[in-house]
């Protein structure tokens, strides 16, 4: 009690002027005079000049519960009357003699420094996009007003809205990335079907063939490896045939097919470890590789291979 009486000696003076400038500044009549609260509540074991702004004759532990449960754990008023100090003291009855707090009333109020720290209110979590539903068409080309967004690199080129690709390119590694991504969108599964027709092969040497196709997850190729006139393709001496491959390897699955230079609905489809190859409407491969699961990047490329391109469309799994 000492320590605290010393207290109350050294911010006596300076209550009276706190309570005289604070008080000013609150009027009754404000709205938060109908519903009663303490203005300039004290922090966790902190001092603070508070002021009740609220109906005269308010009992002083209810007007200093609006700070909120236990925050406050002594008061002090400065009697005008006496010149003498009244104190409440928190869960002391007994000893507290300042019992009631009258509209604008200041007080030296002490902060608990065991209430409860106020946590922060987490920020919440962005809800996900729905993925689209199963046949929604993600991305479909538009080549009515020339690449439209699509690299014109690597022979690839436009004519009558029709994507063209001249044969020139000579590395089966370089291929054009269409203009939207499913990867940035979070979308790993979906088809990607294109309407392809092969014109003819033209090969800078006479022991190369040629190939194009689709890239789907930037890693895989659903492929047509074709033949130059008396140049044997593919693999295992099969000179056209459908390959589902990543560049450079042994291919996860191919098949004898023959290509002819009509046009044709190629549709690749990758969903959770799988890949299916189709043609025409009719499955023709299907294999299973772990390794490149994310969407990734979708496009096209041609080797040593004449190609027309009039559909390049995104679907949704």
């Amino acid at each position: 009690m000492r320590r605290s009486g010393l207290m109350v000696a050294l911010v006596a003076p300076m209550l009276v002027l706190g309570l005289l400038a604070f008080g000013s500044t609150l009027r009754p009549g404000s709205s938060e005079a109908q519903t009663g609260s303490m203005h300039n509540c004290p922090q966790a074991g902190k001092w603070a000049i508070s002021v009740w702004e609220g109906p005269d004759g308010t009992d002083t532990g209810q007007a200093l519960a609006t700070c909120g449960a236990g925050a406050v754990s002594v008061a002090y008023y400065l009697d005008p009357q006496t010149g003498g100090w009244l104190g409440w003291f928190a869960g002391r009855p007994e000893i507290s003699n300042l019992t009631t707090l009258n509209d604008l009333q200041g007080v030296l109020a002490l902060g608990s420094a065991s209430a409860p720290v106020a946590t922060p209110t987490p920020a919440s979590t962005p809800t996900p996009a729905p993925k689209p539903a199963p046949g929604t068409i993600l991305y479909q080309a538009d080549w009515s007003s020339g690449l439209n967004g699509w690299p014109g690199l690597y022979g690839w080129k436009v004519l009558d809205g029709t994507l063209l690709n001249d044969g020139t390119n000579g590395d089966s590694e370089n291929w054009v990335a269409a203009p939207y991504e499913p990867g940035a969108a979070d979308i790993a599964d979906y088809a990607v079907e294109a309407e392809i027709q092969f014109v003819r092969v033209t090969p800078a040497h006479p022991s190369y063939c040629g190939s194009f196709g689709i890239v789907v997850r930037e890693e895989y190729r659903a492929s047509a490896w074709v033949d130059a006139p008396g140049v044997d393709c593919g693999a295992d001496g099969i000179s056209k045939q459908l390959v589902i491959r990543v560049p450079g390897e042994t291919p996860l699955s191919a098949k004898a097919f023959d290509i002819d230079d009509q046009w044709h609905t190629y549709r690749v489809e990758v969903k959770g470890n799988g890949i299916k190859l189709f043609f025409d409407g009719a499955p023709i491969l299907e294999a299973v590789d772990n390794r490149y699961l994310a969407g990734g990047k979708v496009g096209l490329w041609s080797t040593l291979t004449q190609i027309s391109v009039r559909s390049f469309k995104v679907i949704a799994l």
